[in-house]
């Protein structure tokens, strides 16, 4: 009596998913889901090879999903030509090789994507062990591992030397097998077949004390050998051979080796899946990755060009493709640019207008606040030069708080401003009248229809505002600026704005808006509320910069 085989595969009666791949065995078969999906072969879920979590569902019921991240590894040694035997961001010391070790092809075919090992003494890669690799309490070992031949027995990952016990990942007669207390082994039922990649793994859950085996995305075995186990996971770390001559020897190729300090979970296992053949995806950092059914693909991002997985930067600035004002300077940046206006104009940099503030965005006390400038040049435009820009002639803190300073570095210089602040007050003045005292002599008043006052920030709270010569004694038409050599910038009779000799060590400095000057909109000279607008009615300056014009 002959009884046939069955191929469950070819008749099309096995219950694979259509995204895995059937293999026929005596007398049955089984169903492996295929690359970019993962699952127990009869139900196999699309890998989203883009995203950096996902979502994992208890029991399959939707109600019961929640989104889960991937952790980083602490160590992932790709084991090929490029990375050799480094870790892939340099996070532990480079493993050594003994002399019977080669590359050879990986799991796709590639050449030298892998390393092999012969199963003699010196096939083997060590790990130095500095305390990274040391996990202590939860791990996951996950990598790819392919045998020539059936029944072999060695170590895929095994800390430890020849005379401690570790935890290790290994196979046991071509079993997949465990440990990480010393007298428990997990071992799988089956052995892996030969002459195929098989993606392996282990790991130990520090809090609920399962240790479990996984083949290829799928948890083959489990058992709980009990929560809160230290391991040992301080000693150096070998890949198909231990230190200790004579024992049994890894014979096949090793490659993509991950260790995780958590037990991942399957949906997080199989993310990982191709991560230690580079990464999960191989999208350029500069590219969207796009995923679709078992794949994805890549596009470099705008401002970058390329094929996706290598993107380069676009310089708009050199190409002439930007959009900056022909008063603009371009500057690239990595996927884009920006454009900032040419001293003398100001704007968004795409847009530049001359600027009757050019100069001022130097001011210490304004520190380039475009929003102060607008107001600045707002008021300067009708009174200034198209042309002219502002040159420091004073700065307090840095000349010098004498008045007789302020008098030396800018008399007789042309139309200034002066910038005052107090606290996070701002404030100050605009005249075209050059300063000038003649130490011999009493104060001097000017009058010059062009200058005002202005408030940048006041005590109110109120906006920007500019103060015009309106105020009780106007009419008189003398006192529009006070040049004293006993004073520092002055303005208005009597005063509106003084500030005193040596300011910034006494209180002599004083406001009293509404002399020349109008008071604030709606109130009148002498309220408390004028006298305390601009920074109270006397105090102690932080800072006084004085501005000339040129031309």
């Amino acid at each position: 009596m002959n009884c046939t085989d069955i191929d469950e595969c070819t008749n099309g009666t096995h219950s694979c998913d259509v995204n895995a791949v059937c293999n026929n065995t005596r007398g049955s078969y089984n169903c492996t889901c295929k690359d970019g999906f993962y699952g127990d072969g009869i139900n196999c879920t699309d890998i989203d090879e883009c995203a950096s979590s996902f979502q994992e569902c208890k029991d399959g019921l939707e109600e019961n999903c929640t989104v889960v991240s991937v952790p980083d590894p602490i160590a992932l040694y790709p084991l090929n030509s490029e990375y050799q035997t480094r870790e892939a961001n340099n996070r532990q010391p480079m493993g050594t090789t003994g002399t019977d070790v080669s590359l050879a092809p990986g799991p796709e075919g590639e050449p030298f994507g892998s390393y092999l090992f012969s199963g003699e003494d010196d096939s083997y890669i060590e790990f130095p062990n500095n305390g990274g690799l040391n996990v202590k309490h939860s791990i996951t070992m996950l990598c790819w591992v392919y045998m020539e031949t059936a029944g072999v027995s060695g170590p895929i990952f095994s800390y430890n030397n020849d005379s401690l016990w570790g935890i290790r990942l290994r196979v046991n007669s071509g079993k997949l097998r465990a440990r990480f207390k010393q007298g428990t082994n997990s071992t799988t039922h089956l052995p892996l077949e030969p002459k195929l990649w098989h993606y392996v793994g282990s790991s130990y859950n520090n809090e609920t004390g399962k240790a479990s085996l996984w083949l290829n995305g799928t948890k083959v075995e489990e058992g709980n050998i009990g929560a809160g186990i230290t391991l040992a996971t301080e000693q150096i770390v070998r890949m198909g051979a231990t230190a200790k001559p004579g024992k049994e020897r890894f014979k096949g190729r090793i490659t993509a080796m991950q260790v995780y300090n958590v037990a991942l979970t399957a949906g997080q296992i199989n993310k990982v899946k191709h991560a230690g053949r580079g990464t999960r995806h191989i999208c350029d950092v500069n590219a969207v990755c796009t995923n679709a059914p078992g794949s994805y693909s890549c596009t470099c991002r705008e401002g970058f060009y390329g094929n996706g997985v290598n993107c380069s930067d676009i310089d708009e600035c050199t190409n002439g493709t930007h959009n900056c004002d022909i008063n603009a300077v371009c500057k690239n940046t990595k996927g884009s640019y920006y454009c900032t206006c040419k001293d003398g104009f100001y704007g968004d940099g795409e847009s530049c207008s001359p600027f009757a503030a050019a100069g001022l965005n130097y001011s210490s006390i304004l520190g380039n606040n475009q929003t102060f400038l607008a107001w600045l040049d707002k008021w300067l435009k009708p009174v200034t030069n198209q042309l002219s820009y502002w040159n420091h002639c004073y700065q307090a803190t840095v000349n010098g708080w004498s008045s007789s300073t302020f008098h030396s570095n800018c008399d007789g210089k042309g139309p200034s401003v002066t910038i005052i602040r107090v606290g996070k007050y701002i404030f100050g003045e605009y005249t075209r009248q050059s300063w000038g005292s003649d130490p011999s002599s009493d104060c001097q008043d000017w009058y010059d229809p062009a200058a005002f006052l202005f408030s940048l920030v006041n005590k109110p709270g109120w906006q920007p505002l500019k103060l015009s010569q309106t105020g009780r004694y106007a009419s008189h038409k003398c006192c529009s600026m006070h040049s004293c050599p006993s004073h520092g910038p002055t303005f208005g009779y009597s005063h509106d704005i003084k500030i005193a000799n040596n300011a910034a060590s006494n209180y002599y400095s004083q406001t009293d808006l509404g002399q020349t000057y109008s008071p604030p909109p709606g109130n009148s000279y002498g309220s408390s509320f004028t006298r305390s607008f601009l920074a109270g009615a006397y105090f102690r300056p932080d800072e006084v910069e004085v501005f000339h014009e040129t031309t």
